[in-house]
């Protein structure tokens, strides 16, 4: 998981020539020579130089899995929904573990990253793979405790970084260009709020007391989060048509654009089925409304995502080099395939069932292809840092 992407020494989905360039938000790990003298001399282990260049973002990885089980879980696929819960719970130990080392050998590095408006966002993935992963422990295991106190966590980080990150990139005087410091990626500021409702709704039935202010909590957050939407998406459709748009621009975060609202919908799905009886029943057409809008949003994102993907391969042909990056298809796949099904319960449209099913064993076969290329650049990495040891010993 420590790398990214090595120049030079890139690892490609599948067997091949290399294509792309690798994704500002996630960043790559410095530069490595190809003459082997230069390497040896270098002050800084390679593995170390992976920690220092760890991107933020990489906890999409957790998204993705976590929202991969409870799509599974949804189709009925139980063995398969352990499996990924169990690997998303392991992913996030481990991530979490890199981080932390990552704050104390190299604290600068992370403020710069903070600070950045391209990799900064990619903080918001930490929120949403704790909240995610919470929801998926509690759907798949009805444990309460545990996602209880992811739940405590991730609304911790939701206060502090969303109001810190925003408040970094507001203040900073040296900015960069709008083509060149927004992205995709920052609608995940949008995901990660969403994520927050979804488990606040998720514990909700467990909940003996303060149920009227959780519910009211996670309305809150839903609106907000739609509300952060309609701000970016504005930003990035003007920074879409009316500036020059190269397929080296279209990067897999472009696939939050639609993720976003398939997370709104579910959670739009789940105010509707908690909020009978309650103080705000009454909203309950305008929350209906609103959740098959966000759906009919995402739907309408899918095709202009293929044709951009499409695109951006047929003008740089050869198989996709692995980045930390294409987690974030897997992981607005699945979202909206549980999207599609709670739509299709709600509206009685039964065939709405079968395009979700479709979905998530596509979200399974991306999920195990970009696994592969991410098993075969740790491998990589490792071998790199054995061919370092031995020239630094002769």
């Amino acid at each position: 998981m420590l790398c990214p992407s090595i120049p030079g020494h890139d690892v490609a989905l599948v067997a091949g020539s290399k294509s792309g360039d690798g994704p500002a938000i996630m960043g790559n790990l410095a530069s490595h020579r190809s003459d082997t003298a230069p390497m040896a001399m270098e002050s800084i282990s390679i593995r170390r130089r992976a920690v220092r260049d760890f991107p933020p973002a990489y906890f999409a990885l957790v998204m993705a899995t976590g929202m991969l089980s409870i799509a599974c879980n949804q189709e009925g696929l139980l063995r398969l929904s352990w499996v990924f819960l169990s690997i998303a719970t392991a992913a996030l130990l481990v991530l979490a573990g890199i981080t932390l080392l990552r704050l104390v050998w190299f604290p600068r590095s992370v403020y710069h990253d903070f600070r950045d408006h391209n990799r900064g966002v990619g903080f918001f993935t930490i929120i949403a793979g704790v909240t995610v992963l919470g929801s998926a422990i509690h759907t798949i295991t009805t444990l309460f405790t545990l996602p209880y106190a992811l739940w405590i966590l991730g609304i911790s980080l939701w206060s502090l970084l969303t109001y810190s990150i925003f408040a970094a990139f507001i203040m900073k005087r040296n900015k960069p260009p709008l083509r060149s410091g927004l992205n995709g990626g920052w609608l995940l500021a949008v995901v990660a709020t969403d994520s927050v409702a979804l488990l606040t709704l998720v514990l909700l039935p467990d909940l003996r007391s303060h149920v009227a202010t959780m519910l009211f909590l996670a309305l809150a957050f839903w609106l907000c989060g739609g509300m952060l939407y309609i701000w970016m998406i504005s930003l990035l459709f003007y920074r879409y048509t009316f500036y020059v748009h190269l397929p080296s621009d279209v990067l897999p975060w472009y696939w939050v654009d639609m993720g976003a609202m398939a997370m709104a919908t579910v959670v739009g799905d789940l105010l509707l089925k908690r909020i009978h009886g309650s103080p705000f029943a009454d909203l309950m057409p305008f929350i209906k409304g609103l959740t098959i809008m966000f759906w009919a949003t995402a739907t309408w994102w899918i095709p202009m995502l293929l044709i951009f993907s499409v695109w951006r391969h047929c003008v740089t042909p050869g198989p996709p080099v692995y980045s930390p990056s294409y987690w974030s298809i897997v992981f607005p796949l699945a979202m909206y395939a549980v999207a599609t099904d709670r739509i299709a319960e709600l509206s009685e449209i039964v065939y709405l069932h079968v395009i979700a099913r479709l979905l998530v064993y596509v979200a399974i076969t991306l999920w195990v292809l970009i696994g592969l290329g991410m098993v075969r650049a740790i491998l990589n990495l490792f071998s790199l840092e054995e061919v370092s040891k031995d020239l630094r010993f002769t």
